[in-house]
Order: structure tokens, then C-alpha cells, then sequence
């Protein structure tokens, strides 16, 4: 293959099967910085080239910077590992979204215990302002009545 270095990673992201969106998260960089690469012709930078090797590691990196070669690493085309790098990264990107999610859950729910002992107080307040409010009145009514 005679591509450029643009085409080659266009190519990458259409063999993952994987949106701008979904390649800018595999390579946990921003979906804007992906579009540079893919549809403006920006040339890669030593970022995302790196990023490439990282997060797919069967992808032959003489090719991906020459064009020389195949496209993925011979051994790796036909073992599992390539879809377990592909889900790896896809997985890891879950989880860290999903504690992200744990770590607001827990801090909503001790927000709701607080919360929930402000309004008790509250009703405690009230319900000692409207004994008060009762006391008051039978000791005006007392002392009306001794008048």
C-alpha cells in the first residue's frame, strides 16, 4: 500500500468498525483532535501515533508510518488477541466510565441522608414551634381569665 499516513489511519478506524466518536475514545483522545487526522487532513502527531501503538498493539507500525507492509502484525490478525485489544481498550473506557457513575451514585445518596436529616430537624423544629404556639395560648388564655 502506497497511502498517506492520513489515509492509514482512516483505514485504521474503518477496520475497528468504530464512529470518529468511538476511535477518539479507543485512543482516549478528543473526538475534535481525531476529526483533525481523519477529515482535515491535519498530518498525525507523535501523540496519536502513540497512542495507536498503545492502544492497538497488532497494528504493524512500520506500516502505519511508512505504508510498508501489511497492516497488522501477521501473527495477530488471526489470534484472539485481536479482538480482545479492540474490547480490551472499548472495556476499559466502560469501567472507568462506570466508576465515574459509582463515585456520583454514592455522593447523590450521602447528599440524600443529609438531606433527609434536614428535613427531619425541620418537622422537629416545627412540631416544637407548634407546642410552644399551644403553650403560649393556654397561658394567655390563663391569664385572661385571672384578669
Amino acid at each position: 500500500m502506497d497511502h498517506s499516513i492520513i489515509e492509514r489511519v482512516k483505514f485504521l478506524q474503518a477496520s475497528m468498525n468504530a464512529s470518529i466518536r468511538k476511535f477518539a475514545q479507543l485512543l482516549d483522545l478528543s473526538e475534535s483532535n481525531v476529526r483533525n487526522y481523519t477529515e482535515r487532513g491535519i498530518r498525525p502527531s507523535a501523540e496519536l501515533l502513540t497512542k495507536v501503538a498503545l492502544a492497538f498493539p497488532q497494528v504493524n507500525l512500520k506500516w502505519l508510518l511508512t505504508g510498508e507492509g501489511e497492516p497488522f502484525q501477521p501473527d495477530a490478525v488471526a489470534s484472539p488477541e485481536l479482538k480482545k485489544t479492540k474490547t480490551g481498550a472499548s472495556h476499559d473506557a466502560c469501567c472507568r466510565e462506570r466508576d465515574s457513575y459509582k463515585a456520583q451514585l454514592d455522593l447523590m445518596q450521602q447528599q440524600v441522608v443529609l438531606l433527609n436529616g434536614q428535613l427531619k430537624t425541620k418537622d422537629e423544629l416545627l412540631a416544637a414551634k407548634e407546642e410552644i404556639l399551644s403553650l403560649l395560648r393556654t397561658d394567655q388564655s390563663n391569664q385572661s381569665l385571672r384578669h
